[in-house]
Order: C-alpha cells, then sequence, then structure tokens
C-alpha cells in the first residue's frame, strides 16, 4: 500500500510510481480517494494506469492494458481488474501512472490518495 500522495496542478500532471513485483497473472488494483477539490470550474478526475516491463527493459515501460484504467471524480474507493492478455500482460516489474486533471481546464485541481495492496492471482485454466 503506498500512503495517502496529494497531486497538485493547473494543468494535466502525470506522476509513476516505483516499481514493484508482479505477484501474479492477474491483479485488482484499488484506489482510494480521501479529498479532491478545485478552484474555478470543471470537475476534478485522478486516472490511475498500470504500466509493466521485463527487469532486462530500461525506460518507463508500456501500458499493462490500454482499454482498462481508473478514473474518480469524488471522495471514494473504485476497484479494477487487470486481466493478463497474450497481447500484453504482466512482466516482472509493475507501477502506476497517475493523472490528475480538471475537466474545465481552469484553475488549480488537486487529490489527496491511496493505492491500497494489489490483489494478485493466477489464470486457471479447466
Amino acid at each position: 500500500m503506498f500512503a495517502a500522495q496529494s497531486l497538485i496542478t493547473d494543468s494535466l500532471v502525470e506522476v509513476y510510481s516505483p516499481w514493484f513485483p508482479r505477484g501474479g497473472d492477474h491483479a485488482r488494483f484499488t484506489v482510494d480517494v480521501v479529498s479532491m477539490g478545485q478552484s474555478g470550474g470543471g470537475v476534478p478526475e485522478i486516472l490511475v494506469r498500470v504500466w509493466t516491463m521485463s527487469t532486462e527493459e530500461t525506460g518507463d515501460g508500456a501500458d499493462a492494458d490500454a482499454t482498462v484504467s481508473i478514473v474518480r471524480t469524488t471522495v471514494g474507493r473504485t476497484i479494477q481488474e487487470w486481466l493478463s492478455t497474450s497481447t500484453t500482460g504482466f512482466k516482472e516489474l509493475v507501477r502506476y501512472k497517475f493523472s490528475v486533471s480538471n475537466t474545465s481546464d481552469v484553475g488549480t485541481v488537486w487529490a489527496l490518495f491511496r493505492m491500497l495492496s494489489p490483489v494478485w492471482f493466477d489464470a486457471v485454466k479447466a
């Protein structure tokens, strides 16, 4: 679990978490938004994506599944399941990419949030 983090911006900001080891074929990730707000109009939004790479690679890694993300515009928790697919899937290392933005692009937006420990599970073949 990551302790509560705050992101404050007057435009789109993207922040990566540290890398951590993959724990299984599939995972459920949970974001817990403690507080969020904005000055000016619009609605604050936090977007969470999952990135992955092998231990031999360098760079930012790749999006684990571009079709899956967590989006919150209010305080509370959201759980999203990422299923490892044949096209990408999880490699040895995983990290989060957080984006905070304001729908109106006016004023400052902020979010105080944390990621709960992921729940990993393996694929089952019958």
